[in-house]
This record gives structure tokens, sequence and C-alpha cells, in this order.
């Protein structure tokens, strides 16, 4: 039986790790596409859960936004306040158990945080709590199932679902369809969804394959998906 990760178990050389992985320049379409959802937040509340090193939580500041930024390791709270000074509210809590008012929130980012979430459902119901109604609600996560970018993976990573072991970081990947079903049925509306790949710009390979699957193939393109929720009214 898997040991559930504390805290703690997200160490100081985790901590150093995403660092890099975000200064590498791999998540950058990931901050693209997340910008171009909020291109209107000027004056608006944001909530960052889960922010990583705060990259997405300053993007929002520089468009205006006030912002809160949680995590849940002390590490990523203290990466966060020594790369950022104090540009936006920094506070170390789960993502189920959050200290805001209710309907609170313009705009609740959730990126690359789900798949790590144990209580789930519960995480989803205390977001809706503290959005205001008609909130915008963004989640990206790595995607179950078959992506252009992943199939020689994929046996991996269906085995990897399969075996529980010691401080299993990510404890959940979602197929497109299961994630948004949970999403309705805690009370929120999809308004957009696409797929991308982590990388820095896409060449000529990747660009052809996002000209040619559209549509309901889009889910398909690559590994990681991109989720715009609106918050239903009660």
């Amino acid at each position: 039986m898997s040991k559930k990760v504390s805290a703690e178990d997200y160490s100081e050389e985790i901590a150093d790790r995403m660092v890099a992985r975000y200064d590498s320049g791999i998540r950058a379409m990931k901050l693209k596409l997340v910008g171009n959802l909020l291109a209107n937040i000027k004056g608006r509340k944001v909530l960052d859960i889960g922010a990583g090193i705060g990259n997405i939580s300053s993007m929002c500041c520089d468009l205006g936004a006030e912002v809160v930024a949680t995590d849940y390791s002390p590490s990523m709270i203290m990466k966060i306040r020594e790369r950022h000074r104090g540009r936006f509210g920094v506070l170390a809590c789960e993502a189920n158990s959050l200290p805001f008012c209710s309907n609170h929130f313009d705009v609740v980012l959730l990126l690359d945080v789900i798949e790590h979430l144990y209580k789930v459902e519960e995480t989803i119901s205390e977001i809706r709590r503290v959005m205001k109604p008609g909130g915008k609600f963004i989640i990206t996560t790595p995607k179950r199932g078959f992506s252009v970018d992943n199939f020689h993976r994929i046996i991996k990573k269906e085995l990897y679902l399969r075996i529980k072991k010691p401080f299993e970081f990510e404890v959940h990947l979602f197929k497109p369809q299961e994630l948004i079903n949970i999403l309705r049925d805690g009370g929120f509306e999809l308004i957009s969804f696409d797929t991308f790949l982590n990388s820095a710009s896409y060449r000529t390979r990747e660009r052809v394959v996002e000209k040619l699957m559209s549509g309901r193939l889009k889910r398909f393109k690559w590994g990681s998906a991109i989720y715009e929720f609106r918050k239903e009214n009660d």
C-alpha cells in the first residue's frame, strides 16, 4: 500500500529540480496557453493553487490581477518567496482546506496539481466554495490514454497506474472525459479543452500535428491537457 506523501516529502532537492525544469523553458507552451485564457484579468482576484515556483502567479500580476499563491510544500513556498520578493500573497495550505471566505476569487488555477491529490472531489468542492459565481477554473494535468507524443510510453504508464509504490507523487491520471465528468458533477461547466506538448516551442512536426488533429481528435494530440471551466450558479 502506498504511503501518503507529506509536505515534508517535497524536499528542497525536489524543489530545486522543479526550479531547474521551469527555468529550462520546457513549460513555455503551458505558460502561453494559460496566458491566452487569462487575457482579461485586470483587477480580478486570482488563486494559484500548487503554484510551484510562482511563474504563473507573477504573470497574473503582470496582467493586473490581485494574486494569492499557495503550495503544500514548505520548500516550494520558500522558493516562491525567494524568487518573487512579495509581488503577491504566498500561503502554505492544502488544496482541500483553503483558508478563504466563500465566493471570493474570480479565477482559480490548478496547474499540474490534480494528479497529485488524494482527495480530488473534496478539493473540487472546496475550490468551488471559494469561487465567485461564474468564475473561471483552469486545470492542466498529464492525461491518461493515447497521444502522439507518448505512444511509446503507454504500456509503462498503464503499469505505473497499477503498481502502488511508496511516495508515489502522481496518484491520479485521468482520461479527458473522466475528468470533465468529475468537474460537471462538482458544479462546473466545461468552456474549452485542448492538449499540449511540454516544450519551449513547436517545431515543424508539432505544427503539422496541431493542424491535422483538430476537433474531436485534439484529445489525442499531446500528453498534457488544459481545461477551462466555469463555476455554475447554485
